[in-house]
């Protein structure tokens, strides 16, 4: 079998499993070695590094497209770069990625799936913004297309085109703010992670499940410290932890913060995210 009819293979057989990987017992499922040192497999490797603003300086710019939750094409040659904090791995992402740098964070939608294949969490990117748009989902800020006048998801095309890889998942590059109550959250933290220290479920009896099909496609679980514009959100379709049960006690519980509008919402990335704590 020629060489690069074997990388092919074995990056059809990781976007497939999407599963955690340890990326340095099995380096050739994410890096291609005769792609080096011009980059990797996945996006664009001509987007160069420079004209970079900070994701904090890049919602500021489009201030009020997002909080008037319209959309808005990104004219000007600007380029954030940030590393991955979440992905769809679990599905409690579905169709987005998360990315954060030390100002903030923003979600990228995407009309994709196994985007963990290609952007693992902790791997750092580069996203060239001319071309692409920027807006509000219900003043959520994103990037990704228009979409019945606000904003939604772009071509996956489109994407692959507009994005950088430039290095392996790195431990410690992703380090969640740690919340302990609700005063605490504030638009600042928007699409990064955060931990929310020793929180407990409401209605978690050791039956009840996060998300039951219940003809609903998220259904909303509430924790008992917060009040109930807080609200954790799950797809009952997609995420693969729907049908687990809520467990019992204390959590510290590290989330994607989002919004829609004036309810806040915690996304839970993986069955990882939560952490049981001892009595």
């Amino acid at each position: 079998m020629k060489l690069k009819n074997f990388i092919l293979l074995l990056v059809v057989s990781f976007l497939a499993s999407c599963g955690e990987k340890d990326w340095d017992d099995v380096p050739g499922y994410f890096r291609n070695p005769n792609d080096l040192p011009y980059g990797y497999p996945f996006g664009n490797n001509t987007i160069v590094e420079d004209n970079v603003i900070s994701i904090a300086d890049l919602k500021n710019k489009y201030s009020s497209v997002i909080s008037s939750s319209q959309s808005a094409l990104i004219e000007d040659d600007i380029k954030i770069k940030a590393v991955v904090s979440a992905n769809d791995s679990e599905s409690g992402l579905s169709n987005a990625v998360a990315l954060q740098d030390e100002t903030g964070g923003i979600l990228v939608s995407i009309s994709d799936n196994g985007i963990c294949g290609y952007l693992p969490v902790a791997a750092e990117i580069l996203v060239d913004l001319k071309g692409l748009y920027i807006g509000g989902y219900g003043e959520m800020p994103q990037i990704g297309a228009p979409y019945n006048n606000t904003i939604g998801r772009m071509n996956k095309y489109v994407w692959q085109d507009h994005f950088r890889i430039l290095s392996d998942p790195e431990e410690g590059r992703v380090v969640p703010k740690i919340i302990n109550s609700e005063s605490e959250i504030t638009d600042e933290y928007l699409g990064t992670l955060i931990t929310l220290k020793n929180v407990s479920f409401h209605g978690a009896d050791g039956k009840t499940v996060f998300a039951p099909d219940q003809g609903s496609s998220y259904v909303e679980r509430y924790l008992n410290e917060y009040p109930t514009n807080y609200v954790i959100r799950t797809s009952a379709y997609y995420a693969k932890y729907a049908n687990d049960i809520m467990p019992e006690g204390r959590v510290d519980l590290t989330v994607v913060l989002t919004r829609y509008r004036d309810t806040w919402q915690f996304l839970i990335p993986t069955r990882a995210s939560i952490k049981l704590l001892e009595d």
